[in-house]
């Protein structure tokens, strides 16, 4: 987990690859990761909000189906969508 600043807004960034066998475990693991970090987070530092960050492949892969678009507004995933090959943040999804 990476602690940076947006603006005047304290986050936090956890950056998840996507890259394993399955979409559906790499998004349960993803998942359950950042709900366990959010609920340290508003223990440990209350101030800093969390992001799941992805890459533009797992965004527009897994993230974008049903079960994915599911999990992260019934979960209100606040997400962060980058390019590796540009090394650039193309979305900050709240």
């Amino acid at each position: 987990m990476l602690a940076a600043q947006k603006g005047t807004e304290q986050i936090a960034v956890e950056v998840k690859s996507f890259i394993g066998r399955s979409e559906v475990e790499d998004l349960e693991q993803a998942l359950g990761q950042y709900l366990l970090y959010r609920s340290l987070l508003s223990r440990r530092d209350p101030g800093r909000t969390l992001y799941l960050a992805a890459a533009t492949d797992a965004f527009n892969g897994i993230l974008s189906t049903a079960l994915g678009r599911a999990a992260v507004e019934d979960y209100e995933v606040k997400l962060l969508v980058f390019s590796p090959a540009a090394e650039v943040i193309e979305q900050w999804l709240k």
